[in-house]
């Protein structure tokens, strides 16, 4: 019983742990959509950042999206809200530079990627780089992330 208490209290924390706001600094950018955080006491995890997708690297227009990203938050403070996980159990947030500027809708507004929220701002500010041919959107017709994984995926052997 007392190890069942034990193991709860301790699930409990580290839910309500991850659950909050985080403050701490960027201390690596993993590709244009991913970044590595580290507390105050020096604990790293890692976030992709919610509602945005960027082109992978190895994908056109990747490694720009992932300069960029580090360019604008390398070594800066930021503030972590998270947003829960996907479906393979990256950890998903919002993360925003310590004057509020959301990092994401930021990506999104100078074309380093997509909105993967069904309307709002987002939306709007990727229509509008769209239509300033901003970033990615130099090319006419740019192929999502999502479309990218997919074709990689196909391409893999089938295991029997």
């Amino acid at each position: 019983m007392k190890r069942l208490t034990v193991t709860c209290v301790l699930s409990l924390v580290y839910l309500l742990g991850w659950s909050g706001e985080i403050q701490g600094k960027v201390v690596q950018v993993m590709d244009g959509n991913t970044l590595e955080v580290e507390t105050k006491e020096g604990e790293k995890f890692t976030v992709m950042l919610f509602g945005v997708d960027a082109p992978e690297l190895g994908q056109e227009f990747g490694s720009e999206a992932t300069s960029y990203l580090r360019k604008i938050a390398l070594n800066k403070k930021v503030l972590v809200v998270m947003k829960g996980k996907d479906r393979w159990g990256s950890r998903m947030a919002k993360v925003s530079f310590a004057n509020g500027e959301d990092v994401g809708v930021r990506l999104i507004r100078e074309g380093m990627a997509w909105s993967r929220l069904e309307g709002g701002e987002e939306k709007q500010l990727e229509g509008i780089s769209k239509t300033a041919r901003k970033g990615l959107w130099v090319d006419d017709d740019p192929t999502p992330p999502w479309i990218f994984r997919r074709k990689l995926t196909m391409k893999e052997a089938k295991s029997r």
